[in-house]
């Protein structure tokens, strides 16, 4: 690097805006006592002006050994900035009445570019009509014309600060949050929780929030949803104004600007939703106007969607869409390690031959509800239940059909359950559903109804047909136990004595089903009614 280049770039890590202004400051008094451009300066404003620039130079230093941002390289100690200003107002007055038009009528538009429009233009008014009442009393231009010059001598070194500090305060936001990026990017990729990557990239948009300025954000991600077949976009995480709103939306990937710039995988900006046709038909918030969509891809595949919200029109930039876009595309990798590794957990934790929970899932998420029964005070059910010889099956079409016909029965079991029920594969020929919220009589009608569909269906085997039985033990918390072991023992021996009072029934432990017609649960095994000459009844 070039060593000049290299000394002005570390002098620029210490180098405040007051410092610039008073190096100019400096300078303009040389340039005026050296070469005025009007009239010779007499000695007595040469050694007030010198004097001027010194102690102007010591006002400007800056409160902070070392200043970080482009605001702290703007600021100054508390009352130093009226007297600066006061300074090089009176100076400019002072050069304009002795010499005319000087660099020291410049300073004051320095002055201003720290300032907000309305106080910049009164500061620029002011030393104007200081410059021209300078100027008249000098005798060398009118009224009218000492406030045009003044005017144009303030204004253009007003603007060209003004300017730049704009431009350093946007570059200086640009460059946090291309670090906030970086940053982000490097925790992201190590989250293997969807969670954790979903409230992670969350902080760092609401860090963002300086260099794009959002109302509301909603993170969608895709999931299969098993009601309608296909891959809708959830919203799973969200943060503004209109929280509750967005919380638990669910779009299809041809509902609207999301579903739109999902299907597109193209980011999308838009000045007003509430007029944009492609959501017409979708509600929204009175407040929403401004909207950016940006798409969550991976490998070439949509895995979800960020939408972010103003409630100004047209609150969104192409620059904004550009950054927010680097985020979007590092929090992409952790996304989708997060769903692998979802999905890699859920094989785990189903079982291949009927896809219901496997024992290890069965006896965590039994923990879990029966901990969190404990604390809300809830009910919580559970149903054993086992195929009636089943033994017999596997003797007559071979283990091959047998797995099948389970198969088959675990299809039953998800298709009569409810939405919350927790369905599992026990072992063998035994499965369980655990039945959160559910006290024991609600829980015997659910296993009525299994117990009858179960008994009416013809399970399709291999050129062949065979019909069976079930049998099913319920047992309830708090009515029954008050331990989680007890729960799963009481289960137990209500499926024994099913099994003992003749199958093809349930059985409430501590408590004898006869027979309940309106719930279908049967008290005596059905005998063996042939569907067909390849029906068998076990």
């Amino acid at each position: 690097m070039n060593p000049l280049r290299a000394i002005i770039q570390q002098a620029s890590r210490f180098f405040t805006y007051p410092l610039m202004i008073a190096a100019v400051r400096l300078l303009a008094v040389v340039q005026t006592v050296s070469f005025p451009i009007g009239a010779i300066i007499p000695d007595w404003l040469v050694f007030a002006l010198l004097g001027y620039s010194v102690f102007t130079a010591i006002l400007a230093l800056p409160p902070r050994a070392t200043p970080n941002s482009v605001e702290q390289k703007a600021a100054l100690r508390a009352g130093n900035y009226g007297v600066l200003v006061a300074f090089d107002v009176i100076a400019t007055g002072l050069v304009a009445w002795k010499s005319g038009a000087s660099t020291i009528a410049m300073l004051p538009g320095l002055d201003a570019a720290v300032l907000g429009i309305s106080g910049a233009a009164a500061l620029i008014a002011s030393t104007s009509a200081v410059y021209a009442a300078g100027v008249v009393v000098a005798g060398t231009a009118s009224i009218g014309a000492g406030i045009v010059q003044g005017l144009v001598i303030g204004i253009g070194p007003y603007l060209a600060a003004a300017f730049s500090l704009v431009a350093r305060r946007n570059a200086e936001r640009q460059i946090r949050a291309i670090n906030h990026v970086l940053d982000a990017g490097s925790d992201l990729g190590t989250k293997l929780a969807m969670a954790e990557v979903l409230t992670q990239l969350l902080n760092m948009l609401r860090q963002f929030r300086e260099s794009v300025p959002w109302q509301n954000v909603v993170v969608y991600v895709a999931r299969y949803d098993d009601g309608i077949g296909e891959e809708i976009l959830c919203a799973e995480a969200i943060s503004g104004a209109h929280a509750d709103f967005y919380r638990g939306g669910k779009l299809r990937f041809t509902d609207g600007l999301v579903g739109y710039s999902a299907t597109e995988q193209r980011p999308l900006i838009v000045p007003d939703l509430q007029k944009e046709m492609r959501d017409a038909s979708l509600p929204k918030p009175k407040a929403v106007h401004g909207a950016m969509v940006v798409p969550i891809v991976s490998e070439g595949v949509t895995i979800g969607s960020v939408l972010f919200t103003s409630a100004v029109y047209g609150g969104f930039t192409f620059d904004m869409q550009r950054l927010v876009d680097r985020l979007i595309r590092l929090a992409s990798v952790g996304i989708q390690n997060a769903r692998l590794h979802s999905k890699t957990l859920e094989l785990a934790d189903t079982d291949s031959m009927t896809g219901l929970l496997t024992n290890r899932a069965y006896q965590e998420r039994l923990d879990a509800e029966y901990r969190r029964a404990q604390t809300t005070k809830q009910s919580l059910a559970l149903l054993i239940l086992d195929v009636d010889y089943f033994k017999h099956v596997n003797d007559t079409y071979g283990h091959p059909q047998g797995d099948e016909l389970l198969r088959q029965l675990g299809e039953v079991i998800r298709q009569h359950a409810r939405k919350d029920d927790i369905c599992c594969r026990y072992g063998g020929d035994e499965f369980t559903v655990v039945m959160p919220e559910t006290i024991k009589a609600e829980a015997a009608m659910v296993a009525g109804r299994l117990r009858q569909a179960v008994q009416d269906r013809l399970f399709q085997l291999d050129g062949t047909t065979a019909k069976i039985t079930i049998s099913i033990g319920v047992a309830g918390y708090p009515q029954d136990t008050a331990s989680r072991p007890a729960l799963v023992k009481a289960a137990d021996d209500a499926l024994y004595a099913a099994k003992q009072s003749g199958r093809n029934n349930v059985k409430l432990a501590n408590r004898l089903l006869n027979q309940v017609k309106a719930v279908g649960v049967a008290s005596s095994l059905r005998p063996p009614t042939p569907i067909d000459a390849q029906s068998k009844t076990y």
